[in-house]
């Protein structure tokens, strides 16, 4: 048996779609990519600082 593929939420399809368009009209405007991979680069941080923030969380001890 397979398991049953989930279809992607439309929110995370849409973001998708926004990343692809935001790519390719960077790749036709260096000020878009510019600003494009100034804007990757800051999600990325933020991304990246809520990981570290909830693996800096304690574990409640086991019993």
């Amino acid at each position: 048996m397979t398991p049953e593929k989930k279809q992607p939420s439309l929110d995370k399809t849409a973001k998708d779609f926004a990343v692809r368009l935001a790519k390719t009209m960077a790749a036709n405007d260096p000020a878009a990519d510019a600003a494009f991979q100034k804007a990757e680069a800051e999600r990325d941080a933020k991304v990246s600082a809520a990981l570290k923030a909830h693996l800096a969380k304690k574990k409640p001890a086991k019993k």
